[in-house]
């Protein structure tokens, strides 16, 4: 166990059909696969920027402290204070280690270019960083993430009834089972099954700011019969090709393309930055010739193996 995450010791943060791994272990897989020695790294850049910031008297404005401490309680859902005070409390934090969290963050996107230089002048001790390592453990989601992947690897590498089998040795059959192939058979069932959302597209797109214009030149293409391409210079502008899978277009683009057949025009279809036009080249079946298609369905299989393992065989006793 690392010095500083000592007080893990001892718990259990799942179990693998009723082999219960420890956070021990969950550090041990964290460090065979170099992410711990990656938290430490940005521990310690962070505690230098926060040294050098008080050696400058330059201090995080609080509106960015403001605006990151948003971010963080949107992206972990504790948009009410009860709920970011409980979140804290359950995991042993207090409100100041966790704003002196955001700070380091803050200050560390800040001086991205000098962190090595930082490092070296504003070094801060062992026991220092050792009192920080846990906060920045949990508040970065490190042991989440850790937790998870070691649970994700022992589903997959670690049959039933196999007992206590060591961590390097889950990692190693966990990556053997990502790198099985899938059969023809199973990629054939998996292109089948997405006949719809993986057609592909290809077709040339006019992006104009203003509705108007946007109009006058859709009617220059489906009325005057111009190439879009040819509207778009008298706009100044150039059409932009594009080629993606009917599953992969926004929703409101999605309807009208299912519809859609080669050569025709859609739009204005409103966007954040404008109003589009889509001149439709191609449509193409989904097909076994289409490497892309072989690859996304290998990773629709592993993704849904995964998912399955994980949900017959993982329990869960605590989540930092």
């Amino acid at each position: 166990m690392k010095p500083g995450l000592g007080a893990l010791a001892g718990r259990s943060p799942f179990a693998v059909d009723g082999r219960a791994f420890a956070w021990e272990e969950v550090l041990v897989a964290a460090e065979l696969r170099g992410e711990l020695e990656t938290l430490e790294a940005q521990t310690h850049q962070g505690l230098a920027c926060a040294r050098r910031a008080v050696a400058e008297d330059d201090a995080v404005p609080p509106e960015s402290l403001r605006a990151a401490a948003t971010a963080f309680r949107y992206e972990h859902d504790l948009l009410a204070a009860e709920e970011l005070e409980a979140w804290l409390r359950d995991r042993g934090l207090s409100l100041s280690e966790w704003n002196d969290h955001l700070r380091r963050l803050l200050l560390r996107e800040r001086w991205t270019d000098e962190l090595d230089r930082i490092e070296s002048e504003f070094a801060a001790a062992a026991d220092e960083v050792e009192r920080i390592l846990p906060v920045e453990a949990i508040c970065t989601g490190f042991l989440r993430r850790a937790a998870e992947q070691l649970a994700e690897d022992a589903a997959l590498a670690a049959p039933a009834g196999d007992g206590e089998v060591p961590i390097p040795a889950i990692l190693r059959a966990a990556d053997a089972v990502r790198a099985r192939v899938p059969s023809t058979e199973e990629i054939e069932h998996e292109v089948a099954a997405h006949a719809l959302d993986w057609i592909r597209i290809e077709a040339e797109t006019l992006e104009l700011p203003d509705l108007e214009v946007a109009r006058e030149a859709a009617l220059c293409v489906r009325v005057d019969g111009r190439p879009l391409d040819d509207v778009a210079a008298d706009c100044g502008l150039a059409a932009t090709a594009l080629v993606l899978y009917l599953g992969d277009a926004d929703p409101d683009l999605r309807t009208a393309l299912v519809s859609a057949g080669p050569g025709e025009l859609i739009g204005p279809v409103e966007r954040p930055g404008g109003h589009l036009l889509l001149h439709l080249r191609a449509k193409t079946e989904p097909s076994m010739n289409d490497p892309e298609l072989g690859r996304r369905a290998a990773a629709a299989l592993a993704a849904r193996g995964v998912e399955r393992e994980l949900r017959d065989r993982v329990l869960w006793h605590e989540r930092p």
